[in-house]
């Protein structure tokens, strides 16, 4: 336990900065993975067109799901790197009132 506020906002802003360093890599990931499953839906189109059409159609379909969910969940995601970087700036001027800096 803390004793001191100041020592608590530093200890609270180091996790802030490591949780919104963790969203950012998954920030990554989510825009990796969208980019996959829209490539891959087209070259599916493509690739299955041959083996039928309702084949075709239903593996785009199916991939593009994918890609919506992706992006589904990376705006979730975005809103908590928002949230997060909002934390941050709350916290950083509480320290500022602590050390009496008003301005």
């Amino acid at each position: 336990m803390n004793s001191t506020p100041a020592a608590w906002y530093d200890q609270r802003l180091q996790e802030l900065f490591g949780l919104r360093q963790s969203l950012s890599r998954t920030r990554r990931r989510f825009g990796f993975l969208r980019l996959t499953t829209a490539v891959a839906a087209f070259v599916s189109l493509w690739y299955f067109w041959s083996a039928g059409l309702l084949i075709a159609i239903s593996v785009f379909l199916v991939l593009i799901a994918g890609f919506f969910y992706f992006v589904a969940r990376d705006l979730k995601n975005n809103e908590k790197i928002n949230n997060t970087s909002l934390l941050i700036q709350i916290n950083q001027d509480e320290q500022k009132a602590l050390r009496h800096e008003f301005l």
